[in-house]
């Protein structure tokens, strides 16, 4: 992973875990939600824009042509990029 993020998409080690942070705050944001409303609204918007954020790095790297740059491919990875 450390080797995709700095060879294929370009960003630095402390974005990875600045990201990775983001998202565990996002998941504790989402489980705290089950008793405050608000805090998994704020949560899922976050997780939201990181999941963006990973459709324009993956869309903006080489692989999104892999396998011949099929429709079909770029397809079925976006959709498990928003998974």
């Amino acid at each position: 992973m450390l080797h995709d993020f700095l060879e294929v998409y370009g960003y630095s080690k402390g974005l990875m875990y600045t990201i990775g942070t983001f998202e565990i705050l996002g998941a504790t944001g989402l489980f705290v939600g089950f008793w405050k409303n608000k805090v998994t609204k704020l949560a899922s918007t976050g997780l939201a824009i990181i999941m963006v954020g990973a459709v324009y790095t993956f869309t903006r790297s080489s692989r999104l042509w892999c396998c011949n740059g099929s429709v079909y491919s770029v397809s079925v990875n976006i959709n498990y990029c928003t998974i």
